[in-house]
């Protein structure tokens, strides 16, 4: 080998070894990248948790509670703070305190004052914990397919009848389109057989879609398992005297039945505040039945702790000023509002809205 060829040697391998510092380089930019993009979808999705409770507290204030007959419907209730009598709530329209689906009541109606009961919404019973997992095909899911729907009259017969039953159909008509209900494959194919909506279905066929539609296909898609949470608590009065402020320091704040204490979370531990909870709650498989475990994953997490006060007043959902004659105008709460070709709607918030909302800078003792 000639002192030329050796030349030419060493500079090749000088150039691979430039181009492997370079790969090796951009391998460890591309993973601190994705680390820190890791971490803001974390921050992001649990930012997304907060606002998801917010509205928990907010359509739990009216809806979702049985009458306190065990088999009683669902029926509207009057806040968190009732506004007939300024007692704790949620109650129905008798006054009473309303119940679970299976029928006990959500806090104690002798005591009166949002205690006693072991679950949300008692004051100082266990948080409400949701998990925000997809479901195959959530309760009483509609499609974004939009056909057209027959009204249905409720003494109609079965020739005449084509809805699933008189109340959904008396909210929609023949002439303008709908979203359909999402049934499952097999019931849409059997529907589909007899040309529904155009033919009737069966009054058996009608009641039996018609219950399989209201619980939907609860099975998760497991792909999007673990990834965010957000939970509820309805602290005691004792509980918000020790709140941790953004100087280190425990501040207290004044306590009604509407103050709440919210969490929302990123991460795969299901919203469990503790093992010892998803084990009280037969989920201790979900964490292989290791507490270390459990561990491991509440320090990849992300959470962020707020307080709040829900208020009982109906609030817009979107405050802005227009012009009419160049002059400035508001318009009044649950009215169209029409400016040349804009036409909005100043809806309601008939869940409700909030007195103040506070950051809690570290983790609450209660939450």
């Amino acid at each position: 080998m000639n002192a030329r060829a050796g030349s030419i040697l060493i500079i090749v391998a000088g150039l691979t070894a430039i181009i492997a510092g370079l790969c090796l380089s951009l391998l460890a930019f591309t993973r601190v990248d994705r680390e820190e993009a890791v971490v803001l979808r974390q921050e992001v999705q649990a930012r997304i948790m907060i606002y998801a409770a917010m509205d928990y507290v907010q359509e739990t204030s009216r809806i979702g509670w049985h009458d306190p007959a065990s088999t009683g419907p669902v029926v509207d209730t009057y806040g968190w703070i009732d506004v007939r009598d300024g007692r704790p709530g949620p109650k129905g329209p008798d006054g009473r305190v309303v119940t679970n689906s299976d029928g006990t009541p959500v806090f104690s109606p002798v005591a009166d004052d949002g205690t006693g009961g072991s679950f949300f919404p008692a004051v100082g019973g266990r948080a409400a914990r949701c998990p925000m997992h997809l479901l195959q095909r959530p309760p009483s899911a509609v499609s974004p397919a939009q056909v057209t729907n027959p009204v249905v009259d409720a003494g109609a017969t079965t020739a005449k009848r084509t809805g699933f039953n008189a109340g959904w159909a008396k909210a929609i008509n023949y002439t303008e389109p709908g979203s359909a209900p999402a049934v499952s494959a097999t019931d849409a194919a059997f529907m589909k057989s007899v040309d529904y909506p155009k033919s009737p279905l069966a009054d058996a066929d009608a009641t039996r879609i018609a219950a399989a539609w209201r619980i939907g296909d609860q099975r998760p898609v497991m792909s999007t398992m673990g990834q965010a949470w957000f939970r509820v608590y309805r602290p005691t009065p004792a509980q918000v005297q020790a709140l941790p402020a953004f100087d280190g320091t425990t501040k207290s704040i004044r306590w009604t039945p509407a103050v709440f204490i919210l969490a929302g979370g990123a991460g795969g531990t299901l919203g469990y505040q503790t093992y010892a909870e998803a084990v009280a709650d037969g989920r201790g498989d979900a964490f292989q039945n290791d507490p270390a475990f459990f561990d491991q994953v509440r320090a990849r997490e992300r959470i962020l702790w707020y307080a709040c006060e829900w208020s009982p007043a109906a609030n817009v959902d979107s405050l802005h000023f227009y012009t009419v004659d160049s002059n400035w105008a508001w318009p009044s709460t649950n009215a169209p509002m029409i400016v040349s070709n804009n036409q909005r709607q100043q809806n309601r918030s008939f869940g409700g809205s909030f007195l103040w909302i506070q950051r809690l800078m570290t983790e609450p003792k209660s939450w």
